[in-house]
Formats: C-alpha cells, structure tokens, sequence
C-alpha cells in the first residue's frame, strides 16, 4: 500500500538532504553554463540550457521552502498528501496525481 508524504520517519529529512544537493548541483551547473563564452552560432541552444537551469533551481528552491514551512508533500491544489513515489520521482512535485490528472500541471 502506498504511503503519503506526511509519515515521519525521517523521510521527509532525508528528502530535504537530497533536494539541497540537487540544488547546489543546478546551482554549478549554471554558473558553469553563465560562465560560458560558447559560440555565438550556438546562443539558442546555451540560452535554453541557461533557462532549464534556472527553471529547475526555481523548482528545487521551492519544494525546500515547502520543507521548511511544514508543507511538503501536500498537494498545492486539494491539500491531500502527495504520494511518497511520487515525490521520490519526482522531489519538486507540488500536485498529487488526482489533481495532476484532472488539471495538468
């Protein structure tokens, strides 16, 4: 049987361990790419890549704040627990599947 988010057993801790390092991994990643004097010819592509770094760090950044208020893990729409294979999938889930399934994202 699955379980939400909201069981404590250190889960949740373990989750925030895994989310700083995959913030401070963007975070690398995209000074790398800021620090970039790639080819003119090209800018589209490095300027996507600097995008998608930023996107995630915004995503990262916010499941953390989610960490930190005691809100991780509940759906931003319905307030139901996230499931825990969800969010191990995906660790900056912010809707359940439910409302995934009948919003989009």
């Amino acid at each position: 049987m699955s379980t939400g988010a909201r069981d404590t057993d250190g889960w949740i801790e373990k989750m925030r361990v895994r989310l700083t390092e995959d913030y401070e991994a963007q975070d690398a990643h995209l000074r790398h790419l800021l620090a970039d004097t790639s080819d003119p010819e090209e800018a589209h592509t490095h300027d996507a890549l600097v995008a998608a770094a930023r996107q995630s760090l915004e995503q990262v950044t916010a499941a953390l704040a989610r960490v930190e208020a005691g809100t991780y893990g509940d759906c931003e729409r319905c307030g139901n627990p996230i499931l825990r294979e969800r969010l191990e999938a995906l660790p900056h889930a912010r809707y359940c599947v439910p409302c995934l399934e009948r919003h989009g994202n």
